[in-house]
């Protein structure tokens, strides 16, 4: 590979992860003063977030730009990151088969690299302008900077068609004007409130609105952007499932892992509350054992008939090799008391099984973050 084609290896420093709670994306350092830019999904209405570098170093930045039409937001940290800032280029200039690179922090993994071409330089979804790509994105990727072979960003990676080979990027000229505006020094930009315009009327709307008090739009801030033919139903179970995470007393997006999944500690039961991909149904999960090496099959026959006793909608089962106690509900009416109600069963039995597990049948508990390959 010639060194031209491999120019954007000098971005890989410039880019961090950006962090809320258990959530996670991708930013980029976009000038010399240190502005940080972002998916607004990836933020969501919250005031500051953290960023970290490759290094594993952290800092604090401050929210200062919201844009809901095109998914983007500026972050300002309290003082310069230390990379340089990434170069802009021209997405205008694209054509179809250029070769770009997506660069990001999926699922955590810092400084992740996917290449691909451009399927179409200029694809409206949803009304707006993207430049759609082949180059694989997964969760955590939002956020992060499309750049072409010498590392100028084209892009930025909002927006994923699961399966498709399809991924998607707001064109830089989309916020150049506003970024513009942001070549200020840190201590001035962070004297900013982003302004939140609903996509439709251009109205002010307050966060945490569900809907624009002018038109009636359903306000969306939150969530990896999928793009499928079941959105809606998806911002509808994610709503749901937020006001069920708060009514046991949590703060939806410090407990947020990413779209649609929440991890929840109940007694000493980890609780995974997942909505599925076609947004129909939410699960939760509690996972509390995992299987011996040996002397297996006294434990399979107990679990053979677990499911006989008294455990209401709550069922227990194997996934590889955890053993797991889960139950299920739709998410067209989803009714937070009941569920409510099937969570404390769920963790009563997490809790009374567990011990039996370990005592009787060998098993020992998971290791703290075993039960995240069930969602990773």
């Amino acid at each position: 590979m010639s060194a031209s084609n491999t120019g954007w290896r000098a971005a890989l420093p410039s880019v961090v992860g950006v962090h809320l709670g258990l959530g996670h994306g991708t930013g980029w350092i976009a000038n010399e003063h240190g502005l940080v830019v972002t998916n607004l999904h990836v933020v969501g209405f919250h005031a500051s977030v953290e960023l970290r570098l490759g290094d594993g170093a952290s800092h604090r930045g401050r929210v200062v730009y919201a844009d809901l039409r095109n998914d983007i937001a500026f972050v300002a940290p309290r003082a310069p990151l230390g990379p340089a800032p990434l170069a802009i280029g021209d997405a205008r200039a694209l054509a179809h088969g250029d070769e770009v690179v997506a660069i990001g922090h999926p699922l955590g993994l810092a400084s992740s690299v996917t290449r691909g071409v451009v399927s179409a330089p200029s694809r409206k979804v949803q009304g707006v302008e993207h430049i759609q790509t082949d180059a694989a994105l997964n969760p955590g990727n939002s956020g992060g900077p499309l750049v072409d072979l010498e590392g100028r960003v084209v892009g930025v990676n909002t927006r994923v068609a699961t399966g498709q080979n399809l991924g998607f990027a707001i064109p830089t000229h989309a916020f150049a004007e506003a970024l513009a505006r942001f070549d200020v020094p840190l201590d001035e930009a962070r004297r900013h409130e982003p302004d939140y315009r609903c996509v439709t009327c251009e109205s002010h709307i307050v966060p945490g609105d569900l809907r624009c008090r002018a038109c009636g739009r359903t306000i969306d801030a939150t969530g990896e952007r999928v793009l499928d033919d079941d959105y809606k139903r998806w911002i509808t179970a994610e709503r749901g499932c937020a006001r069920l995470v708060q009514a046991i007393g949590y703060v939806p997006e410090q407990v947020r892992v990413r779209r649609g999944v929440w991890r929840v500690r109940q007694g000493e039961a980890i609780v995974w509350i997942a909505i599925d991909p076609d947004g129909r149904f939410v699960s939760f999960n509690a996972t509390i054992a995992r299987v011996p090496e040996r002397a297996v099959e006294p434990l399979l026959r107990f679990l053979l008939t677990a499911n006989d006793w008294s455990t209401g909608p709550c069922r227990v089962g194997i996934r590889g090799e955890l053993v797991t106690v889960s139950f299920a509900e739709p998410t067209t009416f989803l009714n937070e008391r009941e569920v409510a109600g099937g969570l404390a069963l769920l963790i009563r039995l997490a809790d009374e099984l567990q011990g039996l597990l370990v005592s009787r049948f060998g098993c020992s508990v998971p290791e703290p973050g075993a039960e995240f390959d069930l969602f990773a």
